[in-house]
């Protein structure tokens, strides 16, 4: 019998794509590369370049639109404004710039099935209006609910949004033929949306870093890193819901008690340079630019522990992408995490982290000393790590769900 996927034109929409190497981009251009590798023709329209920056990526920035082909993949980007700064205007500008350059490569691409992924929110409506304009089905993917981003993201004037856009996005969703989400939480929300629980198909992500075989002082000496130092590391966007001011307390109290430890930002963010002024002049802490995905398993090598630090009021109902990486780097993890929030509940299951309460930067800083001075603890959490992750997010299997769900779509 014929694979549906073979020679299957499939039209994919998200503002997020490679070579941004952290957030979404990652799943989505996996998922698109192993599309055409099963035999589809797959164009993807998406965004310039700019995440987890917020500044579009040298190369690009002169460019309303640019084609591409990228591993079988024909890409389409789009122009649109990237806010220096976040509020719940400048991401509603964010959003609705993207639309018009967006719509119109869209229209140029023919397919057999449309699939948007989620944020951005504008995704939804170009991929209802590119099915609709050819009579073909489409599924929307959500990595996170706008809404709940809104409400919760620390974004200025979010709360007064946050209604219009959970209302946006609940009718995008409905309409759509098909809703992946990938985790129980967000299964939840959309069901609470009104999304018929028969057309929700749960797409875990996974852990896409393939981790370094370098010890400790060879990642070090290869990135130029200290190495006197216990090295709990942050990495990934740096935004407001992260709450990195309990990490800097943190170092700051490190250095009031002379300890020997080093926290380390690696990544940016619309947060990046408020928290380094507030940071200048803590001597247990330290900022790295973004890395290259060729770069970031070394920086992960590297770690003694990883961190993975919410504000305590930010009940993720999704995994912070980067804690796959995490896992499957086989380092200890340390979560400051709501006890109520879908991250640590993961955490907990995994056997492979410490947690401490959020907002408490001095049980931070004491857990991280507890764990450099319990170096058989560290390696037993480290190897739990590497277990879970391949337990529970292997690549294959996500690809193979995403696969699957096109071929659903494909033959409604």
């Amino acid at each position: 019998m014929t694979d549906p996927l073979t020679g299957a034109r499939l039209l994919v929409l998200g503002v997020n794509y490679a070579p941004e190497t952290t957030g979404i981009a990652p799943y989505t251009t996996a998922v698109a590369e192993h599309l055409a590798a099963l035999g589809a023709r797959v164009d993807v329209v998406t965004g310039m370049p700019h995440y987890p920056q917020w500044r579009v990526a040298a190369g690009y920035r002169a460019a309303l639109v640019r084609r591409e082909t990228v591993n079988g993949v024909n890409l389409r980007r789009a122009g649109h404004y990237v806010p220096a700064q976040q509020g719940a205007l400048r991401r509603g500008a964010f959003e609705a710039s993207w639309l018009p350059l967006g719509w119109l490569q869209a229209a140029r691409t023919e397919a057999d099935a449309v699939l948007a992924v989620s944020p951005s929110l504008a995704a939804l409506p170009l991929a209802r209006r590119a099915a609709a304009r050819r009579g073909v089905p489409w599924a929307a993917v959500v990595q996170d609910l706008m809404g709940n981003a809104a409400a919760r993201g620390g974004l200025r004037g979010g709360g007064r949004v946050a209604s219009l856009v959970g209302g946006v996005e609940s009718r995008m969703l409905r309409s759509a033929d098909l809703v992946g989400v990938i985790s129980e939480g967000f299964a939840d929300a959309v069901h609470r949306m009104g999304v018929d629980p028969g057309r929700t198909r749960l797409l875990p992500n996974w852990a896409h870093v393939n981790p370094s075989s370098a010890t400790h002082a060879e990642a070090r000496a290869a990135l130029g890193w200290r190495t006197d130092a216990f090295t709990v590391v942050h990495t990934g966007n740096m935004g407001a819901k992260q709450g990195l001011e309990n990490v800097l307390r943190a170092a700051a109290e490190a250095d009031r008690r002379n300890a020997e430890v080093e926290f380390v930002l690696v990544g940016d963010g619309n947060q990046r340079a408020a928290l380094q002024a507030a940071g200048a002049g803590i001597r247990a802490l330290r900022f790295v630019d973004p890395v290259d995905e060729e770069t970031y398993p070394l920086v992960l090598a590297a770690a003694d522990v990883l961190l993975v630090n919410e504000r305590a009021d930010m009940l993720e109902m999704s995994l912070p992408s980067k804690l796959t990486s995490y896992f499957a780097s086989g380092r200890p993890v340390l979560g400051a995490v709501p006890d109520n929030g879908w991250t640590a509940a993961v955490l907990d299951a995994s056997g492979a982290a410490v947690r401490v309460a959020p907002d408490a930067p001095a049980e931070l800083l004491d857990a991280a000393l507890a764990l450099a001075d319990d170096e058989e603890r560290a390696m037993m959490l480290g190897k739990a790590a590497t277990e879970y992750c391949y337990a529970r997010y292997g690549s294959q299997a996500a690809l193979d769900r995403y696969a699957d769900l096109v071929r659903e779509l494909l033959t409604r």
